[in-house]
Parts: structure tokens; C-alpha cells; sequence
């Protein structure tokens, strides 16, 4: 097995250090995601994120291919940033009153984490393009393009159906119309 990585010296040295942040990211992301789609009030979310569990097992396949070709253990970093990102979607959810609500906060996580890891394969492939690798850049590139397509779908989702829901929960509009008869 080769040395882990002890000092970032070369572009192939940090593609690897950002590979292997990239798989633990991933690892991470599957276990939160089956919670994800476990609490979710809206079918076509659930779905949506079920083809993002597909994806995110692909690209931990790709990544993994990767890593066992290069005799690289992953397993002794972690991701920090992914950490962050599931650990401050738990906070926010723990403020909302709604499962509508929640839907829409869950929905606007995923798509931060997305957002990070469109950033995270586009740089690890134009690493890989550098060092002319080309398997390893279609890839990566593929990556990009499936957490682009999932990011599509949770736009139109959010725009059309869970942010519509979120405006006014039927369980917040029962309670501000029994204060305002109250009231009256």
C-alpha cells in the first residue's frame, strides 16, 4: 500500500487528498440521506431523493475504484465541511413548527450540500484533466452533472410544490384563524 498522503507537493497529491475528502463526504451523506427521505411529507421529494441515493452510490463506486487503484486508505480523514452541513440541517429542523416546513428546510440543505459537492467533482476533474486522466475525469465530470440534474429537479420541486406548501401550513393557518375568531 502507498504512504498516505503526509504533505500536499503536486497536483496529484492534492487530486488525492480531495478524493479522499470527497468519498468520506459522500459515506456521510448516504447515512443522513436515508433519515432524509424517512421524513419528508411530499412523495415527489421522497422521490427525488431516492435518485439522489442512486447517485451518490455511484459516485462513492467511482470514487472507491479510484482510491483501490491508487492503494489510498480514505479512512483516516474526515470531512468537516459535510459535517457541518448535516449537523446545522438538524439544528434548523429542530426550530420548525411543520412538516411542510421541514420539507422546505430540508430541501434548501440538500442543496447547499449539492452546491459544494458540484464545486468538489468540477475541481477534481479539471485536476484529473490536468494530469491527462481521462477515465477519472469522465467520472468526476459525470458526478458534477448528476448533482447539476438533481439540483435542477429540487429547484423546480421547491419553486412549484414545497416552498408553495410552506407559505402557510393548513396546522399555522388553523391556528391563526381560531385566534382571529377568538378574537372577534
Amino acid at each position: 500500500m502507498k504512504d498516505q498522503i503526509k504533505h500536499i507537493i503536486s497536483l496529484r497529491t492534492l487530486l488525492n487528498y480531495n478524493i479522499r475528502k470527497a468519498f468520506i463526504a459522500e459515506m456521510q451523506l448516504r447515512i443522513a440521506l436515508v433519515d432524509w427521505m424517512n421524513s419528508v411529507s411530499s412523495e415527489k421529494f421522497k422521490n427525488i431523493l431516492q435518485k439522489y441515493f442512486d447517485y451518490i452510490h455511484r459516485n462513492i463506486d467511482t470514487l472507491q475504484t479510484y482510491l483501490e487503484k491508487e492503494k489510498i486508505n480514505p479512512l483516516d480523514l474526515s470531512n468537516i465541511i459535510m459535517t457541518a452541513h448535516i449537523e446545522d440541517l438538524y439544528e434548523r429542523q429542530s426550530y420548525c413548527y411543520d412538516n411542510k416546513i421541514k420539507d422546505a428546510c430540508l430541501l434548501a440543505a440538500v442543496q447547499e450540500i449539492i452546491h459544494y459537492k458540484i464545486s468538489v467533482y468540477g475541481t477534481v476533474a479539471a485536476y484529473a484533466r490536468a494530469l491527462n486522466m481521462d477515465e477519472v475525469t469522465a467520472g468526476f465530470r459525470e458526478a458534477e452533472i448528476n448533482e447539476k440534474k438533481i439540483d435542477g429537479s429540487l429547484c423546480e420541486l421547491a419553486e412549484c410544490d414545497i416552498n408553495v406548501r410552506a407559505v402557510a401550513p393548513v396546522s399555522l393557518r388553523s391556528e391563526t384563524e381560531k385566534l382571529m375568531v377568538k378574537n372577534n
